[in-house]
């Protein structure tokens, strides 16, 4: 149980690193993936564990990255990664 744990703060703090290396706020990327900016709060800050595998996808095309990377799994070299993101979802926009 312990680990299972881990793994979904681990999930939270490399959501928050991609967040603060791409400068992508929390409003922008729950828009882009169809969710409340709350809940993703919640999921960022640990409050929430248990995100559905259909989002975590979502997350994982955004940010570019395996569901390995984003639950820490595996190691995501952020210096070779560009800041911009490639997708585009204005805000109150429905992306």
């Amino acid at each position: 149980m312990k680990k299972n744990g881990n793994k979904v703060k681990n999930f939270g703090v490399v959501l928050g690193m991609l967040l603060e290396h791409h400068s992508l706020s929390l409003t922008k990327l729950a828009n882009a993936i169809g969710i409340t900016q709350p809940y993703l709060s919640r999921l960022v800050h640990h409050q929430r564990v248990n995100p559905s595998i259909k989002l975590v996808e979502k997350i994982s095309a955004i940010f570019k990255v395996s569901i390995s990377q984003l639950f820490g799994e595996q190691e995501i070299d952020f210096k070779k990664r560009p800041k911009e993101l490639d997708f585009d979802c204005e805000e109150g926009n429905g992306c």
